[in-house]
This record gives structure tokens, C-alpha cells and sequence, in this order.
């Protein structure tokens, strides 16, 4: 019961439809809880993110040094990566193509949900005779449920993953082309930078490049 309630948990924070009978959570809830395709693309966090952290720290020091070099200072920007991500061409073709693939689980994982919540509701008006198998019937499909919501979160937060590390692969590619055309030391992104003023935020010339670059395709 501990293992089943441990997944049904973590369906619901996923957004995932659960049986009525678990929780208060209904089947048919699609509201704040569910987490839609742009919110699997720009979770930023992660081993690779909080890598890139630990050497902003030591980049922030090597461009500081360059401050003496010129008379201006060197040029420093910072990139809102999951700001390009959802507001770029590119990146709401790949929201979409991932909230329909998290709509299709989601309604294949509601009914899985009702089918158990109408096997529980029968159980009270199951003779004696029957109901043990009934029962037998019911945690079978429990637990079918839980590898499929499992399996489902898997292959979402998957395809998550390659889309963008697609995005950030071409993201990072105009970066480095405005960095070299503007002449910029560094340009950081701006889930590492604790603080920084909006006049050196370049996302809307990113974004901007990025649409013209698949524009031109």
C-alpha cells in the first residue's frame, strides 16, 4: 500500500489523472497541477545546469580582470534561455509537439484511472463468492496503472529532453554568433546570474535571430 501511494503521489504532482477513490484528486482535472509541454522544456534545472553554475563564478573573475584592458569594460549580457525557448518559433513548435504527446498519456491514463474507480464503486454490490476475485482484479489493474503512469512520465520527461537539447543546441549556436558580432566577453545565461541589470538582456535579440534563422530555411 506504502509503494502504491508513493506512485500515486507522484502521478499527481506530474498532473497525471488519478482514481477518485485515492484522494480528493478527480479523474477529469486538468487544472494548475497539470504540468503542460512548456513546462517540461524549460526545466533548466538539472546536473548540466547546476555544472554550468559552479563555473559562472570563476567566468564572472576572468572577465572582471578585462575591466582595466579597455576603457568601456568588457561587454557582458545574459540570455533568459527559457524565455527563448517558449517565446521562439521554434520552441512553441516543440511545446506543441509535446503537449499533444503529454494530452495523448494523460487521456490514456484517464481511462485507466476510471476503469478502476467503476471495478472499486462495483466491489460494495459484489456477492461473496465473487468479490475475492474481484479484488484480485482490482489490484492487478492498480498496479497496471502505476507502471503506466511511470512509464508515461518517463517518456514524456524523454522526449522533453531531446527536443531541448535540440533548442539549446541552436539556441547557444545564435548565441555565439551575436557574442562574436557585438563583441561580447561573456554572455551568461540567466538562471546563473543571481543579479543583473535588464539593459544587458539580449533574449529579444536572441529570440529575434532565431526566428529569422528558421525563417530562412
Amino acid at each position: 500500500m506504502a509503494a502504491r501511494a508513493v506512485a500515486l503521489n507522484r502521478a499527481l504532482r506530474a498532473g497525471w489523472p488519478a482514481p477518485d477513490a485515492e484522494c480528493s484528486h478527480p479523474v477529469t482535472e486538468t487544472g494548475s497541477r497539470s504540468k503542460s509541454g512548456i513546462r517540461y522544456l524549460t526545466d533548466l534545472e538539472g546536473d548540466a545546469m547546476k555544472a554550468v553554475s559552479g563555473l559562472v563564478f570563476a567566468a564572472l573573475i576572468a572577465a572582471s580582470l578585462l575591466i582595466g584592458c579597455t576603457a568601456e569594460g568588457p561587454k557582458i549580457a545574459v540570455v533568459d534561455m527559457g524565455r527563448v525557448i517558449s517565446e521562439s518559433q521554434e520552441g512553441k513548435k516543440a511545446n506543441a509537439e509535446l503537449d499533444a504527446l503529454v494530452k495523448e498519456k494523460r487521456a490514456a491514463v484517464s481511462q485507466k484511472a476510471g476503469e478502476i474507480d467503476k471495478l472499486r464503486k462495483s466491489l460494495d454490490k459484489e456477492p461473496a463468492a465473487t468479490k475475492k476475485s474481484k479484488e484480485d482484479e482490482l489490484a492487478r489493474m492498480s498496479a497496471e496503472y502505476q507502471k503506466m503512469v511511470s512509464a508515461y512520465e518517463t517518456e514524456v520527461q524523454k522526449k522533453a529532453a531531446e527536443l531541448r537539447a535540440g533548442l539549446l543546441k541552436e539556441i547557444k549556436n545564435i548565441v555565439d554568433t551575436v557574442g562574436t558580432e557585438e563583441k561580447y566577453v561573456l554572455i551568461l545565461s540567466a538562471e546563473n546570474a543571481p543579479y543583473f541589470q535588464k539593459t544587458i538582456d539580449i533574449s529579444d535579440r536572441v529570440i529575434m535571430r532565431y526566428n529569422e534563422l528558421q525563417g530562412a530555411k
